[in-house]
């Protein structure tokens, strides 16, 4: 559940405090596992990815919270997590159960006794089947005491005669999002309509500069969940192990915020979209074919483009490639890629390596030059019809003169390119 989705107040949101998401909370005696799918799932619900939340659990009152929403008292109410009072929300989310007490009710609701908050409550009947659960309300009034409080999921466990019987109770696609239309509600992102509205009431009338999607595709998700709806967990394997999320948006999500800022490709703004560095050659065609490749029902099929199907899927069946919607895209290669690696996430040449001289950018312009040939490939090959001719792939990122020079001069085909 991503909490972001649902407040649009500064505290907790992952989208300012470095898209690490708010990790899941659970009662003691609660085993928490990302579990994989049976595979025949994929066709039970859209979306399903390959893994679930697994929640097995010992006797008596069980649950799960995230600390995501913080009360205050006066106008600092305004400044923190919570939902927007008088807004419609809905709760989605799938869920079965093994072995769960109390006939299988899981009830939703909040932690905490805030007048508005506390009558916010549902109940479902789960059962060993996977079920979609739904539930709509209105924002109450914001909170009237100081406290971090959270959503949460509660059930009951029965007394196991083995660890095989314990009770277990499986969630998966669940998010909580504001809804203005009805319209939201049979999409898979519904942006919160209030951070919107500021941000495209900030932008110029007609034409439009460049946005950067900086946060959403820098980071370890793999490219495979980068153009879906779920980005994949980030891990840490050092002194400290750990597992988080990687992301709080990907790039359909990015795409249809873009989409929004005008009428016409000629005044949308020109999505500037900087991806991480590790992916193979198959990946980066996978995602010019997400962006670029049209797909025609008549003579395609999901097999011969995956990625330009699931582009429509997303898009509700609209048929035009991501390349058509806008005047220009721009892909950044990394961030900073010239850099020494100093500052951690960073990825650059080693910095025993590259030296701090006068040409110091000599190494980075060879590999600019290899990396732009190997992009002409995945751009062309056999894929003549792919509208490409509005991407600008560009590898170098940098205003220090030395290295300019010696990237440039290792670089002919190196053309200044300003962003705007």
């Amino acid at each position: 559940m991503e909490p972001g989705y649902s407040n649009p107040r500064v505290g907790f949101e992952p989208g300012l405090t470095g898209f690490y998401g708010t990790t899941w909370s659970a009662s003691n005696g609660v085993q928490q596992e990302v579990a994989p799918h049976d595979p025949a799932l994929t066709t039970t619900f859209k979306n399903g990815g390959k893994t679930a939340l697994k929640l097995v659990s010992n006797e008596g009152a069980q649950s799960i919270s995230q600390n995501v929403y913080t009360g205050a008292n006066g106008n600092a109410n305004n400044w923190y997590t919570q939902l927007e009072p008088g807004k419609n929300y809905r709760l989605e989310a799938w869920m079965r159960g093994e072995n769960l007490g109390n006939g299988g009710k899981v009830s939703f609701g909040f932690n905490n006794d805030v007048p508005g908050y506390a009558a916010l409550t549902k109940t479902f009947d789960v059962t060993k089947d996977w079920q979609k659960f739904t539930y709509d309300f209105a924002a109450p009034a914001r909170p009237d005491k100081d406290g971090i409080f959270a959503h949460q999921f509660k059930w009951t466990g029965v007394k196991a005669a083995s660890a095989s019987a314990r009770s277990a109770l499986w969630l998966d696609n669940a998010r909580l999002f504001r809804y203005d239309s009805p319209e939201d509600l049979t999409k898979d992102f519904a942006p919160n309509q209030t951070i919107l509205n500021e941000m495209l009431d900030s932008l110029p009338t007609g034409a439009k500069g460049s946005w950067r999607a900086y946060g959403p595709m820098m980071n370890q998700a793999t490219m495979d969940s980068l153009l879906s709806y779920q980005p994949s967990s980030s891990y840490s394997i050092d002194w400290l192990t750990q597992i988080g999320s990687s992301t709080a948006m990907t790039l359909p999500m990015v795409m249809d915020v873009f989409l929004r800022t005008g009428k016409t490709p000629q005044t949308r703004v020109h999505p500037f979209l900087s991806m991480q560095v590790y992916f193979t050659e198959k990946e980066w065609q996978n995602f010019i074919e997400y962006l670029a490749a049209p797909y025609d029902p008549k003579t395609d099929t999901p097999k011969t483009k995956p990625f330009a199907y699931r582009r429509t899927q997303h898009r509700g069946g609209v048929l035009t490639p991501w390349t058509d919607e806008f005047p220009h895209i721009s892909i950044e290669y990394g961030n900073e890629t010239w850099h020494n690696g100093t500052f951690a996430g960073w990825e650059g040449f080693n910095k025993g390596y590259v030296s701090w001289g006068p040409d110091e950018g000599r190494e980075m312009g060879h590999f600019s030059r290899y990396f732009s040939r190997r992009w002409s490939i995945v751009l062309t090959g056999s894929r003549k019809n792919w509208t490409t001719k509005s991407v600008s792939i560009w590898a170098v990122f940098t205003t220090a003169k030395s290295k300019r020079t010696g990237a440039s001069r290792a670089t002919p085909r190196t053309r200044a390119r300003l962003i705007h």
